[in-house]
C-alpha cells in the first residue's frame, strides 16, 4: 500500500456527518478554525443577552 498523498486520503472512505459530535469537535478544534468558533459562541451568547466573546483558544485539539 502506497503513502496517501495528502493528510486526508487515507479517511476518504470515512463517513461522517456534519451534524454529530464528531465532526462538529474536529471541525471546531482546528486552530485554524478559531474564528469561527468565536462566531459561534458569540451567536449563541448573543441571542441569549450575554456579552460577547473576543477571542477563544483551543486547548485540547481533537487530532485523527
Amino acid at each position: 500500500m502506497s503513502e496517501p498523498n495528502n493528510a486526508f486520503e487515507k479517511y476518504e472512505d470515512i463517513e461522517i456527518k456534519p451534524t454529530s459530535d464528531l465532526f462538529i469537535g474536529i471541525f471546531l478544534s482546528n486552530p485554524n478554525n478559531e474564528w469561527i468558533l468565536v462566531h459561534l459562541l458569540n451567536a449563541v451568547l448573543l441571542d441569549s443577552g450575554w456579552s460577547p466573546v473576543v477571542e477563544a483558544k483551543v486547548l485540547n485539539p481533537i487530532s485523527l
